[in-house]
């Protein structure tokens, strides 16, 4: 049970944590292009961040009312088995809550 916790655990992060773009990777790149001048290439870069910023906050308001990690967790063990188990998003919520509940009663003192 502490193994299915973990791993849950671990596709929550990856699935939240693990991205191709931030907003502070383009403000970096914009504040490197930008510096003492305006040119060509720090307009691409302002407008990189700007769309990076739209895209943080698309995401946060998904993230509000979506559950990466159960989503996440639903499509590996899809994936896992080839497609034989399809559990719910209700289905991983329980499954959080009996180990929320379960792990620390059984771990001793």
């Amino acid at each position: 049970m502490a193994l299915v916790f973990a791993v849950t655990t671990a596709v929550g992060f990856a699935s939240t944590n693990i991205s191709g773009m931030n907003t502070g990777a383009c403000m970096a790149a914009r504040d490197r292009e930008c510096r003492g001048r305006a040119g060509t290439f720090c307009r691409e870069r302002e407008a990189a961040v700007a769309d990076s910023q739209v895209l943080d906050a698309a995401m946060a308001s998904v993230g509000q009312v979506a559950d990466p990690q159960t989503d996440a967790a639903i499509r590996l063990l899809a994936w896992g088995s080839r497609r034989m188990l399809r559990p719910t998003a209700e289905d991983f919520a329980m499954m959080r809550l009996i180990l929320l509940a379960l792990l620390p009663q059984i771990g001793g003192k």
